[in-house]
């Protein structure tokens, strides 16, 4: 049995390797659209992150942010990113950033709550 994980999905496959014109036909395979980082909903983004501690989804939005702020200031000024940190994938990490802040806010409610 070969197991193959594709964007935090394991996908089973029987009968040995899996070659490359096997891949697009295997369940649960997402695309990358026009940037480096992988196509998906925000639910499920949101399900991705909501396996991490809340310190660890604090400092995951900090860090994208600072990333998104150095970044477009490098672009402003004509300078050359990798292609990652261009604007589609600018994009992803400030969707990302936004669901990780909505998260830790929904914890630190539901904590208040509970006291």
């Amino acid at each position: 049995m070969f197991f193959l994980r594709v964007h935090h999905r394991a996908v089973q496959h029987g009968g040995g390797p899996v070659h490359g014109a096997d891949v697009h036909r295997l369940p649960g395979r997402r695309g990358y659209g026009s940037g480096p980082y992988p196509v998906m909903t925000r639910a499920e983004m949101r399900a991705g992150l909501d396996q991490l501690p809340t310190w660890a989804l604090e400092q995951k939005a900090a860090a994208n942010r600072q990333v998104i702020a150095i970044t477009r200031q490098r672009l402003a000024a004509g300078e050359q990113v990798p292609r990652m940190y261009q604007e589609p994938g600018l994009a992803w990490l400030e969707r990302q950033a936004e669901v990780a802040e909505a998260l830790v806010a929904e914890r630190q409610a539901a904590a208040k709550r509970h006291r």
